[in-house]
């Protein structure tokens, strides 16, 4: 099982593990900082309540709901097809994610096919002793999973709590790729803002 490090707290409220490191790279200097700014007074009941009443922990609530995507493709049913332990399908659909943006608005930007080769050579990397046609379908059901394609490409819909009055449930809409025709009309693939900033696009969902 994947361990999962808990996000830093202040330096009354226990070590410091540091971020998760799918979120960490998926966040840029500015959200680093918001992760980071828990208060300093955590002693009781109140106090703690006070703390998840911060706008910096309910922005770090909404940073974790957007990875949930992400964390779902593990536990799709389609997945127990393939043997448990051999391939890390967040690592695949995040390494897809980069791939698509460092092409992001280039003249020749990633197309569906390279972007499946792609994560098949990294499969073929997890599990060498395994057949070329398994490698290919892994890498095609982790493209599949990002566009959501089991919903017709519709937008993920995630979810947070939000304790600064009393408390409320904030649903958010995201897509992280699409996909289109490239300026030599191939099959392309764009990430979107979500996806490249990891939520500054809902920015104002977590503020206000």
């Amino acid at each position: 099982m994947t361990e999962t490090k808990a996000f830093p707290h202040s330096p009354g409220c226990g070590q410091d593990d540091g971020l998760d490191t799918m979120v960490q790279a998926l966040l840029d200097r500015e959200e680093r900082r918001l992760l980071g700014s828990v208060p300093a007074a955590c002693d009781g009941v109140e106090e703690w309540r006070a703390l998840v009443a911060e706008p910096g922990f309910v922005r770090r609530s909404s940073v974790l709901a957007r990875g949930a995507p992400l964390h779902r493709i593990d536990q799709r049913t389609a997945w127990q097809r393939f043997p448990r332990g051999l391939y890390d399908p967040r690592t695949l659909a995040l390494a897809a994610l980069e791939a698509v943006v460092s092409q992001q608005e280039m003249e020749a930007e990633a197309t569906t096919e390279e972007v499946v080769q792609f994560l098949a050579s990294l499969a073929a990397s997890a599990a060498p002793e395994r057949d070329a046609s398994e490698h290919l379908a892994v890498a095609r059901f982790v493209l599949r999973e990002l566009l959501n394609d089991a919903q017709d490409g519709e937008e993920f819909d995630v979810s947070y709590s939000d304790y600064r009055e009393g408390h409320s449930r904030v649903t958010l809409s995201l897509r992280l790729l699409e996909e289109g025709f490239g300026r030599r009309d191939q099959a392309v693939l764009r990430a979107t803002t979500p996806a490249t900033r990891w939520g500054r696009a809902e920015e104002s969902a977590a503020e206000s």
